[in-house]
């Protein structure tokens, strides 16, 4: 993080969010995560316990992800997230739940035209949106490498 010139600005606490004041509240502009995205009984639990807590909602539900990140977020602060396309209609009503609503959103494809597997999106309170902004697909994969635009996040060259 010094390197980035983020050391003064970042902490690093290996804890269980939902503990009592961990989280400050309304202290953050920008909240990005990758929460667990399996429910439990879907899917196979990975035998190593970090890849299940990391991707089956084994200690944190998409209920609890979301009251922490509501709470830490600034009243006109952004969510933002990866998750599985198959729950974006989960989501979006887990959001709404949560006084929160999509701003944008963007299916991530690993093939042009194939079904998406993921949607990156950005929330924010619900009287701050008027309208979900849908973005162009993402696609992960031409030509059997990856595609100009993510060799281009990852820092390649074309």
């Amino acid at each position: 993080m010094e390197a980035n010139g983020f050391g003064a600005r970042f902490s690093l606490a290996a804890a269980d969010v939902r503990e009592a004041g961990l989280v400050p509240r309304a202290a953050f502009d920008l909240v990005a995560s990758n929460p667990p995205f399996r429910p439990l009984g879907k899917g196979v639990l990975p035998p190593q316990a970090e890849r299940s807590l990391a991707h089956h909602e084994v200690a944190l539900t998409l209920a609890e992800w979301l009251r922490v990140a509501q709470t830490a977020l600034r009243p006109d602060g952004r969510l933002a997230a990866i998750y599985p396309a198959d729950r974006l209609d989960e989501m979006r009503a887990a959001l709404a739940s949560h006084g929160l609503r999509m701003d944008r959103l963007r299916m991530v494809q690993a093939q042009a035209g194939a079904r998406a597997s993921r949607f990156c999106f950005e929330a924010r309170c619900s009287a701050l949106v008027a309208e979900t902004q849908t973005e162009t697909p993402l696609v992960v994969h031409e030509q059997g490498k990856y595609s100009a635009e993510v060799r281009s996040m990852l820092g390649e060259e074309s």
